[in-house]
């Protein structure tokens, strides 16, 4: 039995059985293991072939119908040729039957004889004389009307002659992109034009001749985005080269511009001092890469900044600031937006109005500088800021800031 089965563990029991350490009967119990199993595989085998012979019955089935289908494709295709040729054949005939028929046909016939002639269309001479009139006349128009409806201030005399006021400097566009770019710019550039025109200004706002030095310089605008935080930044910087101490205060609380440009944090600033928790010492944050301190405003939600302003403790601040620096600068909002500028003014020795060049509406600026007029001193002149000196050259206008345009060579920056 164990032969006939060919299980290894029948053999591995028969010297067992012969030795005594195991009986026939267990032998018996894992022969009839060893016939279920086998039974059982017989059993699946037996399925799995019916399965087998099933699937081959459909597999033949299906060639079968494909072998039929691809013999009536053949048939088809070789109908198609047969009718190709046969089409081709039937246009190419025509072809020739309609060429035989055109020959035998008269295509043209004499009406009358040809004579010399002139040319009527078109008149080249007319149109260009026309084109040139109306060239004219549309530039004209355009020129026109570009006069009329500009509204902004391109010249140093244009605005001195509509506000009365004179203009104390004229500010190249500096070629910055993002307000980061704005410190290393003036680090990196002492001798460009807009940072000479700076110097002017300086020279301008704190004269050199025995004069009254102004204590504090507030630099204002008639709407946003004028150059007015760039220019206090600028002109502090400027003042500092001087060797003199500058504070510069962030006195547009409402925006707060000045920290993207200077990349400078505090813990407090002008608010914590007006409120008694700080002194100017503590939170005044010194700018070693111009030279200048600052005093930062702070996001207190809630406030009214023009009574903040207006009240005796800021002037307390500045009078504060007098005595511990040589220049404050302080940036306000734009007057012609919030009334902050026209209460700060109060304790300001000058004031400085920015103008955009070619931008900024004269309405708006005279609508900004009304509320000055019955404070004391007034705006102590104005600045035309953005100034690009090509176009002002295109324009047809060669003073003033067109000579930094023209002398572009001579500056380093």
């Amino acid at each position: 039995m164990a032969e006939a089965l060919a299980e290894p563990s029948l053999h591995l029991l028969l010297p067992r059985i012969a030795e005594g350490a195991a009986s026939p009967a267990q032998f018996a119990a894992q022969a009839d293991q060893v016939l279920n199993r086998r039974r059982a595989e017989a059993i699946r085998a037996g399925a799995e072939a019916s399965v087998l012979a099933g699937t081959e019955a459909g597999m033949l089935d299906e060639i079968g119908a494909q072998a039929a289908d691809l013999s009536a494709l053949q048939q088809l295709q070789r109908e198609r040729d047969a009718t190709r040729v046969l089409n081709e054949t039937f246009l190419a005939r025509l072809k020739e039957v309609s060429v035989q028929r055109g020959l035998n046909q008269a295509d043209a016939r004499i009406l009358s004889a040809a004579a010399p002639g002139s040319r009527v269309a078109p008149r080249r001479g007319l149109i260009l004389v026309l084109a040139a009139i109306g060239g004219a006349v549309a530039g004209a128009a355009i020129l026109l009307a570009r006069h009329f409806l500009y509204s902004g201030y391109r010249t140093v005399d244009e605005l001195e002659r509509d506000t009365g006021l004179r203009v104390l400097g004229q500010i190249p566009q500096l070629p910055v992109t993002s307000p980061d770019a704005l410190v290393p710019y003036l680090r990196g550039h002492p001798g460009a034009a807009a940072l000479e025109a700076v110097r002017d200004l300086r020279s301008a706002v704190l004269p050199g001749d025995g004069g009254p030095m102004p204590g504090v310089v507030m630099i204002t605008s008639s709407l946003p985005a004028e150059g007015k935080t760039t220019l206090a930044i600028a002109l502090a910087q400027s003042v500092a080269g001087l060797g003199r101490r500058v504070l510069l205060i962030e006195g547009d609380i409402r925006r707060r511009t000045l920290p993207r440009y200077l990349g400078q944090t505090a813990e407090g600033g002008l608010l914590s001092v007006l409120r008694g928790g700080r002194t100017l010492a503590e939170v005044a944050v010194p700018v070693p890469a111009l030279g200048f301190d600052l005093l930062l405003g702070e996001d207190r939600p809630g406030l009214n900044a023009t009574d903040i302003f207006a009240a005796e403790r800021f002037a307390a601040l500045v009078a504060e600031a007098r005595e511990s620096y040589d220049l404050v600068v302080i940036d306000t909002p734009p007057a012609g937006i919030v009334a902050d500028a026209r209460v700060i003014a109060r304790v300001a020795d000058a004031v400085l109005h920015v103008v955009a060049w070619n931008r900024t509406p004269r309405a708006r600026v005279a609508e900004a500088l009304r509320p000055f007029a019955g404070l004391r001193g007034g705006v102590s002149g104005l600045v035309l800021t953005q100034v690009d000196p090509q176009r002002l050259h295109r324009y047809g206008y060669e003073a003033g800031c067109g000579d930094y345009g023209a002398g572009a060579g001579y500056y380093s920056g």
